[in-house]
C-alpha cells in the first residue's frame, strides 16, 4: 500500500461574517479526502483559535507563518467584509495572508462572490437561512474601519483579476470548491503517475478518451443553448406573443417585452452556438444543420404582422428542432465511440497491471485510478443514457406537436371534429401505452431526487407531480387543451433533467482536463477558483 499524499490547507476569511462557509470548507475538504480514500488527504488548518477581528495582540507574523510554514494549500473567501489592519499596516490580516500565500508560492483557492453587475447566474442571492444563516450582502453597511472601503474594492479587484470563482449562494461556493480541490488532486495524482502511463503505452488509449469526453461536453453545451432557446425564445413568443396577438390589431406593450428578452436571450445562445461549432472535427460539423439557424432573420414585432410572425417562428422553431436532436443523434455516438475506447483503455491497464509490471505502490495507485474511472464512466453513461430517453419521448412529442392546427377551428363543427380526429390519430401510440414511457422518466427522475443530498434538485419533485397529474388527466380526456398543459409542464421537467445532464458531462470535463494537465507535468493554473 502507498502511502498517502497529504496536504495541509488553511482556511483564510474573516471570521464574523464568513464561519458558516468556513465550516462548509472544512466539510468539503474532509468529504475530498474521503473520495481519495488512502491515496490523498486534505488537513483542514486554520487560525481559529487566535483572533482574526481585531485583537492587537495577535501579532501578524503569526497569521504569516502559519500561511508560510504550516500550510501547502490556501483556500481564501472574500465577501463584504474587509477585516481588521493592524496598526501600522495598510491592509487587512486576510489580504496579508494571500499576498504571503502568493510570495510562498502556494497553490491558492480564491473565492468571492458574485456583484450585482455579474451575470445573473454568478450574483450573490443567500439561500433561505436554514441553509445559509448569515446574509452576506449585511456586511455591505457602515464599516468599522474607515479604510475598508476602499480596501475592500482594491483587494477584491485583485483577486478577480487573479481569476477567483465566483459564488452565488453557499451551497454554489460547496460545489466550486469541491471542484477545484479534485481536480487538483487529479492533476497531481497524474503527475505522479505520468511515466508509468506513458512508458507502458497507456496515453494512446487514455488521450482518446480524453478527446471523447471534450467532444461530448462541447456538443452538451450547444444542445443547452439549444434548449434555452427552445425555453425562453420559441416557447415564450407561441404562448404568449401569438395568443396576445389579435388577428387584427396589435399584441400587448407586455408581450412585445417578453417578446424582447426572449430574442435577446435568443441572440445570446445563437452566437454561443457558433463559438462552440468552430471547434469541432469536421465530420460532426457537417453533420449538424447549422446555416439556416445561423442565418435566421428576425421580423420587427409588431411591425411584420401577426401572420409573417407566426410563420417566421415555425420556420426558427424548426431549425431549432433539427439542430437540437443533430445534437442529441452526435452525442450518442461519441458516447458510443468513449464506451469502445474506455473499454480498450481499461483492458490495457488491466493487463499492465495483472503482469505486475511496476513498483507496488504505482501499482495500488494505477488500480485506485482505474476504479474511481469505472464509477465516472458508469455515471457519464447512465446519465448520457437518461437523457436519450428523454429526448427520444420530446422527439415523439414534437411529431405530435406538429398534427395540431396553428388556428383554432372556431364554431366550425366538422373543422373541430376533424382537427380532433387528426390529433387522436397522432397520440395513438401515447394512449395505448397508457404513458408509459413518460412515467419511466417520472419514476428516473424520482429516483434523482430522492438521492440529492445537496437541494440541487429543489424544484423536481413539484414537477414531476404536475407532469403525472397532467397525463393522469390526458389520458382520461385526451384532447388537445390537456396535451398541451401536460406538454408545457414536461418541457419544464425536460429542461431541469437536461441542465443536470450538463453538470455530469462538465464534471467528467473537468476530470480529464485535470488528467491531461498532469500527464503534462502542468499545474491547473486556470480551473476556478484555483491558482
Amino acid at each position: 500500500m502507498c502511502a498517502a499524499e497529504v496536504r495541509n490547507v488553511f482556511i483564510s476569511s474573516t471570521t464574523r461574517d464568513l464561519w458558516q462557509y468556513r465550516e462548509v470548507a472544512t466539510e468539503v475538504l474532509r468529504s475530498v479526502s474521503d473520495t481519495f480514500t488512502g491515496r490523498f488527504i486534505l488537513a483542514p488548518v486554520s487560525m481559529d483559535n487566535q483572533s482574526q477581528t481585531g485583537d492587537p495582540t495577535t501579532p501578524l507574523d503569526e497569521s504569516r507563518a502559519w500561511v508560510r510554514d504550516r500550510c501547502d494549500w490556501v483556500v481564501l473567501i472574500v465577501a463584504w467584509n474587509y477585516g481588521f489592519v493592524p496598526d501600522g499596516q495598510t491592509c487587512s490580516v486576510t489580504e496579508n495572508e494571500y499576498e504571503q500565500a502568493l510570495a510562498s508560492n502556494k497553490p491558492c483557492f480564491k473565492f468571492v462572490p458574485g456583484e450585482l453587475s455579474d451575470a445573473p447566474k454568478d450574483q450573490y442571492r443567500a439561500l433561505e437561512r436554514s441553509v445559509e444563516t448569515v446574509n452576506l450582502v449585511d456586511w455591505r453597511g457602515p464599516p468599522d474601519n474607515p479604510d475598508r472601503p476602499e480596501g475592500l474594492a482594491r483587494f477584491k479587484q485583485k483577486l478577480r483579476g487573479d481569476l477567483a470563482a465566483l459564488f452565488c449562494d453557499i451551497q454554489d461556493f460547496r460545489a466550486k470548491l469541491q471542484r477545484a480541490l479534485s481536480q487538483r488532486i487529479i492533476s497531481e495524482l497524474f503527475q505522479t503517475l505520468g511515466p508509468e502511463i506513458v512508458d507502458l503505452g497507456l496515453q494512446p488509449p487514455l488521450q482518446a478518451c480524453i478527446h471523447e469526453v471534450k467532444l461530448l461536453a462541447r456538443l452538451k453545451r450547444m444542445h443547452d443553448s439549444l434548449h434555452r432557446i427552445r425555453q425562453f425564445g420559441v416557447r415564450t413568443w407561441r404562448e404568449e406573443l401569438v395568443a396576445d396577438w389579435p388577428d387584427d390589431g396589435e399584441p400587448s406593450r407586455a408581450a412585445e417585452r417578453k417578446y424582447n428578452r426572449g430574442l435577446s436571450e435568443t441572440l445570446e445562445q445563437r452566437g454561443t452556438l457558433k463559438g462552440l461549432a468552430q471547434d469541432l472535427p469536421p465530420e460532426v460539423k457537417s453533420a449538424l444543420p447549422m446555416d439556416e439557424l445561423l442565418g435566421h432573420e428576425f421580423l420587427d414585432v409588431p411591425d411584420c404582422g401577426k401572420e409573417a410572425f407566426v410563420d417566421s417562428v415555425l420556420d426558427f422553431a424548426t431549425y431549432v428542432q433539427l439542430l437540437f436532436t443533430g445534437c442529441d443523434d452526435q452525442m450518442k455516438a461519441s458516447a458510443k465511440r468513449l464506451r469502445a475506447n474506455y473499454d480498450h483503455l481499461a483492458g490495457i491497464t488491466l493487463g499492465v497491471l495483472d503482469r505486475r509490471q511496476i513498483p507496488p505502490d504505482r501499482e495500488t495507485a494505477l488500480r485506485a485510478e482505474l476504479q474511481r474511472s469505472i464509477e465516472h464512466q458508469n455515471r457519464l453513461q447512465g446519465a448520457l443514457s437518461n437523457h436519450n430517453d428523454w429526448q427520444a419521448v420530446h422527439d415523439d412529442f414534437e411529431r405530435i406537436d406538429d398534427s395540431i392546427e396553428d388556428q383554432p377551428p372556431g364554431e366550425d363543427d366538422r373543422a373541430r371534429d376533424r382537427r380532433l380526429n387528426k390529433f387522436r390519430r397522432s397520440v395513438a401510440a401515447l394512449l395505448v401505452s397508457k404513458g408509459s414511457g413518460v412515467r419511466d422518466l417520472l419514476g428516473a427522475a424520482t429516483t434523482m431526487a430522492l438521492q440529492d443530498t445537496h437541494g440541487r434538485l429543489g424544484p423536481w419533485p413539484e414537477l414531476i407531480l404536475k407532469v403525472g397529474t397532467d397525463l393522469d388527466a390526458f389520458l382520461q380526456t385526451p384532447d388537445v387543451e390537456r396535451y398541451e398543459t401536460m406538454r408545457k409542464d414536461f418541457d419544464d421537467l425536460f429542461f431541469q433533467i437536461d441542465e443536470e445532464t450538463l453538470a455530469v458531462v462538465v464534471s467528467a470535463e473537468d476530470r480529464v482536463r485535470a488528467i491531461e494537465l498532469g500527464l503534462q507535468g502542468k499545474g491547473l493554473n486556470t480551473a476556478p477558483g484555483s491558482p
